[in-house]
């Protein structure tokens, strides 16, 4: 799972480092560029609104997942990027974006 391996010190990897929500979303979006989900739609400028507090190494990735509809925020108002991400959230993600590129179904 994408979310339990982080490549620590460019030598290995610990599947006990967290991962922050900005990290998972650039995995995902890299992921995206596998799976080629299939239905893309329009980003929500509120959305957006809130990588105010991304790195910008990350804000490509982060639209790119917004756009697909892989991530959603955790409320309304806020991604909550530099917090951890949880293992429901990478499930939800990962179902998010096999769903889009039609490798499985919706139901």
């Amino acid at each position: 799972m994408a979310s339990r391996l982080v490549l620590v010190d460019y030598q290995k990897f610990n599947a006990d480092t967290n991962v922050t929500r900005e990290e998972a979303m650039v995995m995902y979006a890299k992921a995206m560029d596998i799976v080629n989900p299939a239905s893309k739609s329009n980003r929500m400028t509120a959305d957006l609104e809130n990588t105010k507090d991304a790195s910008k190494w990350a804000i490509p990735y982060i639209q790119k997942v917004l756009e697909g509809k892989v991530f959603v925020g955790r409320s309304n108002d806020s991604l909550e990027l530099k917090k951890n991400l949880t293992h429901a959230e990478s499930l939800a993600a990962l179902r998010n974006l096999l769903t889009g590129g039609e490798l499985i179904n919706k139901n």
